[in-house]
């Protein structure tokens, strides 16, 4: 309670009210006035309270006045009362004499009313009509210049919904108006509740909320497979939605899919509507690149969010491989391939370790090879597989016997084998490289320089020694390769000059000399270092292939494809110790070669393949052998073929991969073991 004296020196002070005064004993005449209240801060318009007044003698009338009647009024009774906020004097005047003491107005909010009920809304759009909300004081009247802030909030929530927009609103005019209030989900008999801090709250009137038009912010897009290999399909679904993400419980709008923003290619099939809000199709993968934005179309409008993401991948590199271990009906074959993104992929038979997944197990479907280099091109043997990575080095893995790894090791044992990728110890940095199902490799430099290691005992690594090499070991004889390849007895390539080389083992006539050999291999005639095949003819550099008893190459400037060996040299006869022109006049811009067959790519890219079919190896459609070169069933384009022990591969210009022939062991990549007598296309994703 405040109290405000005069200066006079006070020897007793009496309490007397306005209208009544007693008298009391005092030792001297001195006077003093005195003023109190009750409460001196009143809380609302017509607050009142009482004043008090003491004084050392009372002898003359006494006058109450407020000095701002705007504020507080006071009567002859004592009694104040508020009329607006802020501050009065109340003083007490006695004969010249005054007290005076000052009495607060603060208006403080008692009570909410909604001035303006809410109207009923969409999903997620602002309200029809927003909430205005009066703050009044306990005595009824309206706040002013006093700051006050509300808050609204959902009372009877059917949806559940939830409540957005600008929640709480501050105002010092005693109303509070609202403008973005808004429900997601759709129902009827929402009600919002305003509260104020001690100020209680207040509840509105029912509303309802109704599905809105289409959002495009809202609508969704769903792909059942965020990966997608090239030509593979997804399933796609878009989910049209209002603002409050309520899905349309019908169909009838114009959808369609689009990709935007990375580098992935991809189409749609065309759009099912669902009848019931949801539209659905199939994105085929057309083109590897980056991951893509998946976004719809409703009705001419492309949806902003949220969208699906799709990376189409495909394969830049393949290679089959495989090791006739000659069990009846049983093949044991593995494929690899490089993908765009660098990361190395391997199916099929793994005993030896050779699909790099860092366990000595096969697999049906595409596993990761370990280690984590970027990889560019891989290469596929018998039990072995090696890689070329983008930072130059080589890595091979699988059967570590008679030095095939390239690692130094040279043992037979399962030892040496390697389940994941093992540094091949060179200094060389090699470009290009290839592998025969027997254990060796031979690889190419920058400079066209062969290195090769692995099995030797008949000359085959053209070193000009037969002992077995761990480690790549230069071959003799200074020629610079555009390609080289190995048997199982003997090697050829063709170098940049267009000449075709072989060494090793003459059986069959596979060396193309058309003579004898005068080294000796173990009482095998045989040549320890490159010599030239006969004829003079000029070959593709890039073209050599070379299986266990059959050498082939395309000749320069013609496209024509000679072989020369014994059983498959594609010309309908039995062999030819010298390059004989394969039957049919075909142009050939690849060849591969393996046990029993060869396979090659004309300049059109069609696959054609002869020699022997037990496995169906030559996808003709049949497991009838062909002495000379029949179409591989399906009508498909390769840029790329190679061959395996009992299987093939092909790889399409946007690095699509089929296989077919033997798949006991998966090595055909479509998830069976079921042996394909026609192109069958590699099934990387599955769901």
């Amino acid at each position: 309670m405040r109290q405000v004296r005069t200066t006079r020196v006070r020897l007793w002070i009496c309490a007397i009210t306005v209208v009544a005064a007693q008298a009391c004993e005092v030792t001297e005449p001195a006077r003093s006035i005195v003023v109190s209240f009750g409460k001196d801060t009143l809380v609302a318009i017509g607050d009142t309270t009482r004043v008090a007044v003491r004084l050392s003698r009372i002898g003359r009338p006494l006058v109450l006045r407020s000095t701002n009647d705007a504020v507080a009024t006071v009567d002859a009774t004592g009694l104040v009362t508020a009329r607006a906020n802020g501050t009065a004097v109340i003083e007490a005047v006695s004969t010249g004499d005054i007290g005076s003491a000052a009495v607060s107005v603060r208006q403080k909010p008692a009570r909410l009313l909604f001035v303006t009920q809410p109207g009923d809304g969409t999903g997620g759009l602002p309200l029809l009509r927003q909430p205005v909300i009066e703050l009044q004081d306990f005595g009824g009247t309206r706040l002013h210049g006093i700051s006050a802030t509300v808050s609204m909030a959902l009372k009877n929530n059917p949806g559940p919904g939830r409540l957005s927009g600008m929640r709480s609103v501050t105002s010092d005019s005693g109303i509070v108006a609202f403008t973005s209030l808004a429900v997601d989900r759709i129902a009827s008999g929402y009600t919002l509740e305003a509260s104020a801090p001690q100020g209680g709250s207040t509840i509105s009137a029912t509303f309802d909320v109704a599905l809105g038009p289409v959002s495009l912010e809202s609508t969704t897009v769903h792909i059942d497979r965020s990966n997608v290999f090239v030509r593979d399909t997804v399933a796609v679904m878009a989910t049209i939605r209002d603002a409050g993400g309520n899905q349309y419980p019908t169909g009838g709008h114009t959808v369609g899919f689009l990709v935007t923003d990375g580098t992935s290619q991809a189409s749609f099939s065309s759009v099912t509507d669902n009848a019931n809000g949801t539209y659905s199709a199939q994105l085929v993968g057309t083109a590897a690149g980056s991951a893509v934005a998946v976004r719809a179309s409703v009705d001419g409008q492309v949806t902003v969010s949220p969208f699906a993401f799709a990376a189409v991948f495909a394969f830049t590199s393949i290679a089959a491989g495989g090791h006739d271990i000659q069990v009846p009906d049983r093949t044991e074959g593995a494929t690899c391939g490089v993908l765009n993104t660098q990361q190395l992929y391997c199916w099929g038979d793994g005993k030896f370790g050779n699909l790099g997944q860092g366990a000595f197990v096969g697999s049906m479907t595409p596993v990761l090879v370990i280690g984590g280099p970027a990889w560019l091109l891989v290469s596929a043997g018998g039990a072995v597989t090696c890689g070329i990575t983008n930072q130059g080095p080589t890595y091979c893995w699988g059967a570590g016997g008679e030095g095939a790894l390239g690692n130094g090791q040279s043992g037979n044992g399962s030892v040496d084998n390697r389940s994941q990728p093992t540094l091949v110890t060179t200094t060389a940095r090699f470009t290009r490289m290839a592998q025969s199902s027997f254990p060796g490799a031979c690889a190419l430099t920058a400079a066209d320089d062969a290195h090769c290691w692995g099995f030797n005992s008949f000359g085959r690594l053209g070193d000009g020694t037969t002992t077995n090499r761990n480690v790549p070991t230069a071959m003799t004889g200074g020629l610079t390769f555009g390609s080289v390849e190995l048997g199982t007895a003997h090697g050829c390539g063709v170098t940049t000059d267009s000449t075709a080389y072989c060494w090793g083992t003459a059986l069959g006539g596979v060396l193309g000399t058309g003579t004898t050999p005068p080294d000796d291999c173990g009482g095998f005639a045989c040549t320890l270092s490159p010599v030239a095949v006969s004829g003079g003819l000029k070959f593709v550099p890039t073209s050599i292939a070379v299986a266990g008893n059959v050498s082939c190459a395309i000749e320069a400037g013609t496209s024509i494809a000679y072989c020369w060996g014994s059983g498959t040299i594609g010309d309908g006869s039995t062999g030819s110790p010298t390059p004989k022109a394969v039957t049919g006049g075909l142009q050939f811009a690849h060849l591969d070669a393996n046990e029993g067959f060869v396979c090659g790519l004309t300049t059109a890219g069609a696959a054609y393949c002869w020699g022997d079919n037990d496995d169906g190896q030559l996808g003709s459609g049949s497991q009838l052998p062909a002495p000379t070169p029949q179409p591989v069933q399906g009508g498909l384009s390769f840029v790329s073929i190679t061959t395996g022990e009992a299987h093939v591969c092909g790889r399409t210009a946007d690095g699509a991969a089929y296989c077919w022939g033997g798949n006991d062991s998966g090595e055909v990549g479509d998830g069976t073991t079921t042996r394909r007598l026609t192109p069958t296309r590699v099934r990387f994703f599955r769901n």
